[in-house]
Formats: structure tokens, C-alpha cells, sequence
């Protein structure tokens, strides 16, 4: 999956297209919601999936079709544009870096060093992260969604303005918490060699547009 701030990136460049969300604290909640199913389930994935309308493992926008149509509040349809991110991001880097997956899975050591290693640039290198993250931090999130609880949001959000406070990030935490719960050795810090941010705002930019005609095809066969 992609991680925050990939999430917030395609998120920022799709509300570009969309200027009544670009300045929207609930848009910016919505595009980190979905996992808080971590809340819930911990490192178990196998709900995970679902909470992402089919989207966690692959490209599926057609399941989130419903949803777009019956609910746009700013959090939904940040909820919405996460979902689909996450299923482009999965078919984007299996199809671009084939070195990622050998015999046919993702080797989690190549992945996860790539992931997180671009993740703390894009953190260092963003300018309007703290505006971003701020937004989130006085956001709310409804009490009605189908998925998940609004304590459940709230606590993930709790979670990611840890990990990502201005001052004092826990950003180089991540790797060590992460490869233990996934029962993986913690490599060596290195750079990026596939998923690079390079990559990332190759696909930002390609990825908003993605989104964009799904969502007006949505409307469009209505």
C-alpha cells in the first residue's frame, strides 16, 4: 500500500483539479481513513481489502462506484480517492519494477526499504506538509460510516500526527516497528532503488488524472 504522505501528495494534485476541496481539513482525514482498520485489527491485513472497497490489492474502482455516487462529503470522497490510489499504486509498481517481485511476490525486504526510505524524503521535502498535516489535525470524521467507527478514525489520526509531528517526527521509528511486526530482519538504512521519489511524483501527477476519469466515468453512466 502506499503510506501518508503518498496518500496526501495524489490527494493534493487531484484537489488541483477540484479547488473547492484543496483547502478541506475532512477532504485531507478522508485520504488517510481507510487504514485505520490498523486500529481495529492490528497488523492483520485480511480485512483489509474490504475496508478498501477491493481496492488494497489491486485496481477494482468499480466497487467503490456505490460509494461515490451515495456519499460526498469532503471525508468521503478523500475516502474514496484513497481506495483508489491504493489499488493504482499496487498495479503501477508491479507492472514498472519487475526486480521487486521475484518468482511472482513481493520480496517484503526490497519493498519496505524502498517505501519507507522515500517516504521520509517526501516527509523532508514536502513544503506544505505541515499545512497538510494541520488540516487533518482539526478535521472530523463522520459517525455513519459503513466500514469503520468514528473512534476508530480518531485514534488512527492520533497514530499518523504522531508519526508525522513537525518537530519531533517518529518517521526513523517506522522501519524497526515495522519489520518486527512483520517478523522481518530491520535492514541496513539505504537509498531507494525502485520506488524512488522520483517515482512518486511521476505518479502522483499520472494517478490524479487516473482517478479523475474514473470518477467522471462514475458520473457519466449515471
Amino acid at each position: 500500500m502506499a503510506l501518508v504522505m503518498v496518500h496526501l501528495l495524489v490527494a493534493r494534485e487531484w484537489a488541483a483539479l477540484h479547488p473547492e476541496y484543496i483547502d478541506s481539513p475532512e477532504y485531507y482525514y478522508g485520504c488517510i481513513a481507510p487504514d485505520a482498520i490498523h486500529v481495529r485489527d492490528g497488523n492483520d491485513k485480511s480485512r483489509k481489502n474490504a475496508i478498501h472497497f477491493e481496492n488494497w490489492s489491486g485496481s477494482r474502482p468499480d466497487f467503490i462506484r456505490e460509494y461515490w455516487l451515495t456519499r460526498r462529503s469532503p471525508f468521503d470522497v478523500g475516502y474514496a480517492i484513497h481506495c483508489l490510489t491504493d489499488g493504482i499504486w499496487v498495479d503501477g509498481y508491479r507492472e514498472a519494477f519487475p526486480g521487486i517481485r521475484p518468482n511472482g511476490h513481493t520480496d517484503p525486504i526490497l519493498y519496505y526499504n524502498d517505501v519507507y526510505s522515500t517516504e521520509r524524503t517526501l516527509f523532508r521535502e514536502t513544503p506544505d506538509r505541515p499545512a497538510l498535516i494541520e488540516m487533518i489535525a482539526r478535521a472530523s470524521a463522520p459517525d455513519d460510516h459503513p466500514h469503520l467507527r468514528k473512534a476508530e478514525f480518531d485514534k488512527w489520526r492520533e497514530n499518523v500526527l504522531r508519526e508525522y509531528d513537525p518537530v519531533s517526527p517518529a518517521i526513523g521509528q517506522w522501519r524497526t516497528k515495522s519489520y518486527r511486526e512483520m517478523g522481518l530482519p530491520d535492514p541496513n538504512d539505504g537509498d531507494p532503488v525502485f520506488i524512488t521519489p522520483q517515482y512518486i511524483h511521476q505518479f502522483m501527477r499520472e494517478t490524479a488524472r487516473k482517478i479523475d476519469d474514473i470518477l467522471r466515468r462514475f458520473e457519466s453512466d449515471e
